[in-house]
């Protein structure tokens, strides 16, 4: 079952566990610097739109070297740029460096880094802190990439590190997938931790003060594979996780949302799914308080996924739930409330698999599920867009990997649109 298991999830675990290390200050030899070569696959724009928010641009760019980069999450920063943290094979010190790209509004890079040592070290998530640094999420492997631990750091706004954290029992496989700000100003993620007695994982909560010990963290989970993949703070200072879980499921694997208090203590739990395979990959809180979840379903061993988008309303009850896709492999990575009204979800289509031969895809609902335009962005080989977020001139941005263009390999995708999801 383990096996098969292994086969059939789409998303790389990652963990947490029990005693940590905090350090400060910024150790040379495990940060290296380079500068990967952006590639422009559509010509940047520029539109005025006046004094009260930043010109409106779109634009289509890849960021790589000669071999395989990854991006994680995407966040608008303080000066209207972008930053995005991810990882790369081309460039720092191990296999896979953990990359944090600034860029402007143009999508040309400001600054950037690479983080990690000898061994193998992801970037999963990022944040701006109120005084204009950054914190990264981050897990760290051994060369053949097992086990994994946590590792959170600190960087100051020239990304140079001001503490870092590492968390994780020996031989286990712990970290984090994301990193958001609290309403406190700490650092809280959601990732994986591993169970005590037997060889899976549950979805783990910590809480990061902001100088880089752990204030407190929470475990979910029961005898199955549990995991999770995303988290939003909630707008009275608790959090929303979205989770796969196979302890709580109608099949071997169910959509989980576990919704918390500031203290990570559990207010309510609901799970969805069908006989075989669902999973819950964003969640966001909706204005009226309720939820939105971005999720895939695979009905069977002999179909094709399919996009799933769930409406909840605050106690987590299910109002509607829609399908999306081709007749081949769709997914939904990320969803976001709308500039106006509705909801906008990104991720693949027309995927020979989960991870090949697919389109980026961008689709705009309304309040009801129903769609109102769709962009699909087609090439030669595999794009998929992984994160999304709204950008403060009114458009959308959103990040992945491509191997349709670039340098080499997979390389960073950053498609930067107007509201309509153009390019213009």
């Amino acid at each position: 079952m383990k096996k098969l298991l292994a086969m059939l999830l789409t998303l790389s675990l990652v963990t947490l566990g029990f005693h940590f290390m905090a350090c400060t200050g910024d150790d040379d030899d495990d940060d290296a610097t380079a500068t990967p070569t952006p590639t422009s696959t559509a010509t940047p724009t520029y539109t005025p739109t006046g004094t009260a928010t930043p010109p409106l641009m779109t634009w289509n760019r890849t960021y790589g070297g000669g071999d395989d980069e990854y991006s994680r999450q995407v966040i608008q920063t303080s000066d209207n740029g972008y930053a995005v943290v991810g990882y790369t094979r081309s460039w720092g010190n191990g296999q896979d460096d953990v990359l944090v790209m600034k860029l402007d509004l143009a999508g040309n890079i400001v600054q950037q880094k690479t983080f990690g040592d000898a061994h193998n070290d992801w970037g999963n998530g990022l944040v701006q802190t109120p005084e204009g640094g950054f914190g990264v999420a981050c897990y760290t492997a051994p060369d053949d990439g097992l086990p994994w631990d946590g590792w959170i750091f600190k960087t100051d706004a020239s990304l140079n590190v001001v503490w870092e954290t590492f968390f994780g029992e020996i031989e286990k496989e712990d970290g984090p997938n994301n990193l958001y700000l609290a309403h406190d100003n700490s650092l809280i993620m959601s990732g994986v931790i591993d169970k005590t007695t037997v060889e899976t994982h549950d979805v783990l909560l910590m809480n990061i003060s902001a100088n880089g010990s752990i204030s407190w963290y929470k475990q979910y989970g029961e005898e199955g594979q549990d995991k999770s993949n995303n988290m939003a703070v909630c707008s009275d200072g608790g959090y929303i996780i979205a989770a796969e879980s196979c302890s709580h499921s109608n099949g071997l694997s169910d959509a989980w949302l576990i919704r918390t208090d500031s203290q990570g203590n559990v207010l309510w739990e609901n799970n969805f799914g069908g006989p075989l395979l669902e999973e819950a990959f964003h969640v966001e809180q909706t204005p009226e308080g309720g939820f939105i979840v971005a999720a895939y379903t695979k009905p069977s061993l002999y179909e094709f996924s399919d996009a799933i988008i769930l409406k909840l309303d605050q106690d987590g009850n299910e109002q509607w739930r829609k399908t999306y896709g081709s007749a081949k492999e769709d997914y939904a990575w990320s969803i976001t409330t709308a500039q106006d009204d509705g909801y906008v979800f990104c991720g693949m289509i027309n995927g020979d698999s989960w991870n090949s031969g697919g389109d980026g895809w961008l689709v705009k609902l309304d309040q009801n599920g129903a769609k109102v335009w769709e962009q699909t962005f087609t090439g030669a080989a595999h794009d998929e867009l992984f994160y999304l977020i709204k950008t403060a001139d009114g458009g959308y941005l959103a990040t992945g990997e491509s191997s349709s263009n670039g340098a080499g390999g997979l390389d960073i995708w950053i498609v930067k649109t107007d509201v309509n999801g153009h390019i213009q």
